[in-house]
């Protein structure tokens, strides 16, 4: 019998994968021989070297150091930058400069994150300066995503009160079917003239079969809409998700069976929409900047049917595992992010031990390091979200060794 697996790339354990597997068939079967193929032919030994002294934390693992065949390169770089938005800026600008230069093609390019909400000021910021990319993984925008959206509607419902896509998404959250409301609106608005109601929420009033609850439900929300249109978007965002609008309550409540995420991303993601809003003082302006950042990654997803693509590439650590590139940059290796929040947490997840945890959110540190044939780029932000954050304690002994990049402007 034979089998080969590295240990040390077992990033799996959320859907059930083990390192438990290959590290006790030596036990399993007697007179096994282990052959550690420790030759590295991808990564200068910089490269190699860091992983090397990540991964060697690590206690439940086969003891092994890997050596790259390369005599020289280029030591990784570390960046410690304010904000996620001066991440993306740096980073982005150094892309630029070096694609400037003639040094690289953006297809050399791979950015590198622990899940795909981090990501979302970095998408933002490379389709405001139109530099082209692919998004592997979750070809999705983020601000599409059905936990996204029916806050975005709410928002939309203030500017387009007769919306109906908008209504028909911030149904649920009132405890309204959708096809019994949507068949009303479409049967029966036709034969009132318009402007004889200000808004399809006024007009959904007139259905028969809506509960008192229901009516009562939509009144509210009637109000809540007039409310927020006096708000800034961050803060009328805030008040969907956790104050008058309740929409966090209403995900996170027993009965809700549609959303199967973690409450930690949940929650994350949210926190996430609220932060795109920081920059915008009215509401109109915001959804017009969302929409533009939804029709950039759609035509950004034509790419990837091009044979011949110049085009940075994102993705996952997870879905990054096997590949390689030139020039890796890893965002958001600070604690919070990278250890992931959700992974320190016993909360019904396959990983319940907490040193299980941490050591698989090592590992995933390690697959994103080796990634890099030639630079490696990697920058812990100290605000995330407006939160003050530490550096990520898998890097905590090695940054010193690395040295720092800053912006050049």
């Amino acid at each position: 019998m034979f089998i080969a697996g590295d240990d040390d790339q077992a990033i799996y354990g959320w859907r059930g994968a083990s390192h438990q597997i290959i590290l006790s068939f030596p036990k399993e079967f007697d007179n096994t021989t282990i052959i550690a193929l420790n030759t590295n032919y991808r990564s200068n030994p910089f490269i190699v070297g860091l992983g090397n002294e990540v991964i060697k934390l690590n206690q439940e693992r086969f003891d092994k150091e890997l050596y790259s065949v390369r005599e020289e390169g280029v030591q990784p770089f570390y960046a410690r930058p304010a904000t996620t938005l001066d991440e993306a800026n740096q980073i982005l600008q150094l892309i630029q400069e070096k694609v400037d230069s003639g040094e690289r093609n953006y297809k050399d390019f791979c950015l590198l994150y622990r899940t795909h909400s981090v990501s979302r000021s970095l998408l933002d910021q490379l389709t405001i300066h139109k530099i082209p990319f692919i998004k592997h993984g979750a070809s999705q925008s983020f601000y599409e995503h059905s936990l996204i959206k029916p806050v975005l509607d709410h928002l939309r419902l203030v500017i387009e009160p007769f919306r109906l896509e908008s209504l028909s998404n911030i149904l649920p959250t009132m405890y309204i079917g959708r096809d019994d409301c949507i068949s009303f609106i479409e049967r029966e608005q036709w034969k009132y003239g318009e402007g004889r109601f200000p808004s399809l929420l006024h007009f959904l009033l007139l259905n028969p079969s809506l509960k008192p609850f229901q009516v009562k439900k939509v009144n509210e929300r009637i109000d809540f809409i007039k409310f927020i249109k006096e708000l800034e978007p961050k803060k009328a965002l805030k008040e969907i998700i956790h104050g008058k609008g309740k929409y966090l309550e209403y995900l996170q409540s027993n009965d809700r069976s549609s959303f199967t995420m973690h409450k930690d991303i949940q929650e994350e993601m949210l926190e996430e929409l609220m932060e795109s809003a920081n920059r915008f003082t009215d509401i109109p302006a915001y959804l017009q900047f969302i929409d533009e950042a939804i029709q950039g990654q759609k035509e950004m997803e034509a790419l990837k049917t091009m044979p011949q693509k110049d085009a940075v590439s994102l993705m996952s650590i997870h879905n990054a595992k096997g590949l390689e590139f030139p020039c890796v940059f890893l965002l958001g290796a600070s604690d919070g992010i990278l250890p992931h929040t959700s992974s320190l947490k016993d909360a019904n997840d396959r990983v319940t031990e907490t040193s299980e945890a941490l050591e698989e959110e090592r590992r995933l540190l390690y697959v994103a390091i080796t990634r890099a044939k030639e630079e490696l780029y990697i920058s812990s932000p100290q605000f995330f979200r407006g939160k003050k954050l530490d550096i990520s304690r898998f890097l905590y002994t090695v940054r010193k060794d690395l040295p720092e990049k800053t912006s050049t402007k």
